[in-house]
């Protein structure tokens, strides 16, 4: 996996805007709740079903935010520079603040050491030529910078990393090829509509476009063989274009929290990619194209409209994670026994009432969660998964637990409440036997669970 880090820090106030005024009552109602839960209160509440709910109002009732910002409490403050209190040959990371005037101030050019610049609420027209004898300038964010048209920016080859925060997003640049030594950008969060010009960075490795307006639509992108990641949660997007694929270096590829329904085949040429993810879109199938991409590692499926885990997916042979909870799937392709390197598999929430004989094969499998389906007797395949360290299986409709679960010596965790077990006892004292040797078993509700823990 790959992580790319802002060196940045800079404290931000978000205020949740909310679809109606019940969504706002319900979501802060709740808040409430779980910050003053207490577990032994004599009425419990169900912390998970909370936390469903919470979470529905967040995916489907929150419609945008509302920001503010603060300075890194790390930089020095331009007030502080410019009175003497810091001395300029000292300043690494400078906070302009409030800045009134359309330039940057002539104290800047004396911070020959400094490395990272921040501008919160400024009006600053332009990033200037002079920004490149600053060689040690690497990092420039723009919170909230408010010119008289779109921010011009000037050559420079040693910034290395970009971001920008606005609510107005004719102001912000949308092409970035004079930075010539960007390799990561960052522009969520700034209403905007259009895909930004990245064709002439040829160092540009992570590019992040979040909680924006942006569809895809009639995307025009060059071939590119240097982006590695790409972020677009929260945007418009319905459909994913057949240009996505001229990012053939990508990596990681996230559209969480879209409106994906149809997935063009242009996908498919992403040889390279490792971790797709497509959170909470309007899927009804797993796209025939994601079957190309046989470097995958991580796919996350959670929260569509997909039936079924088809026979293709014997191809994903390096598939390690596989999120596919919180959909309508009911039919597993036998074919999933192939997926020999598949270590994490997530199918919570969904119709499914059996497991294909070929589960038995995934002994790499070390989570496992079926949680919320429709299993009636317990699945057999899975005594054959001897490696398990995390396994789920509440709220199905099961009625016993083979006993052969009391020696899982490397179960940390078995969560298994709310299920109309027949024989309780027998339940109890398996419980038992596995908290002895060291697993966190999870039987009852939480305050059943605390009695029982007493009284043994």
């Amino acid at each position: 996996m790959i992580f790319f880090l802002s060196a940045s820090a800079v404290a931000q106030e978000s205020i949740p805007v909310f679809k109606t005024q019940s969504d706002s009552i319900a979501y802060y109602s709740i808040q409430n709740l779980m910050r003053n839960h207490d577990p032994l209160a004599p009425k419990l509440i169900r912390m998970d079903s909370l936390w469903e709910v919470q979470q529905r109002i967040v995916r489907t009732g929150i419609i945008g935010w509302k920001y503010s910002y603060k300075p890194d409490a790390s930089f020095v403050l331009l007030e502080d520079l410019m009175t003497g209190k810091v001395a300029a040959k000292d300043v690494t990371k400078l906070s302009i603040v409030n800045y009134p005037k359309k330039k940057l101030p002539e104290v800047l050019w004396r911070c020959g050491a400094v490395e990272e610049i921040e501008l919160i609420n400024t009006r600053i027209e332009k990033l200037p030529k002079q920004l490149s004898k600053l060689n040690k300038l690497h990092s420039i964010e723009v919170y909230n910078n408010r010119p008289s048209r779109r921010l011009r920016l000037s050559k420079n080859k040693n910034v290395t990393f970009l971001k920008f925060r606005s609510d107005e997003p004719q102001k912000v640049p949308l092409n970035y090829k004079k930075f010539k030594g960007l390799d990561s950008l960052d522009l969520s969060r700034n209403f905007l509509t259009e895909f930004p010009v990245i064709d002439d960075n040829k160092q540009l490795k992570q590019l992040t476009l979040s909680e924006n307006n942006i569809t895809l639509k009639n995307l025009q992108i060059r071939p590119n063989n240097s982006l590695q990641a790409l972020y677009m949660r929260r945007n418009k997007i319905e459909i994913l274009p057949e240009a996505i694929g001229n990012l053939t270096a990508l990596k990681k590829l996230s559209f969480n929290y879209n409106e994906i329904r149809e997935v063009e085949p242009g996908i498919g040429r992403l040889q390279n990619l490792e971790e797709l993810s497509l959170y909470q879109n309007k899927l009804t199938s797993i796209p025939k194209s994601f079957y190309e991409l046989t470097n995958l590692k991580v796919i996350d499926l959670y929260y569509n409209q997909i039936e079924k885990i088809e026979d293709d997916i014997r191809k994903l042979k390096d598939l390690e994670v596989l999120y596919a909870a919180n959909n309508k799937i009911f039919s597993l392709s036998d074919s999933i026994g192939e997926l020999r390197n598949l270590k994490e598999l997530y199918l919570h929430h969904n119709r499914i009432s059996y497991f294909p004989t070929s589960l038995s094969r995934l002994t790499s499998l070390r989570v496992l969660r079926f949680n919320d389906n429709y299993f009636a007797t317990f699945p057999d395949p899975i005594l054959s998964l001897t490696n398990l360290e995390n396994l789920d299986i509440s709220r199905n409709r099961l009625q016993s637990i083979p006993l052969e679960f009391g020696k899982y010596e490397k179960l940390r965790i078995l969560v298994m409440t709310e299920n109309p077990w027949e024989d309780h006892d027998t339940i109890t004292a398996l419980a038992k036997q596995m908290r002895a040797h060291g697993t966190l078993v999870h039987l009852n509700s939480m305050g059943k669970e605390i009695e029982t823990t007493q009284q043994e």
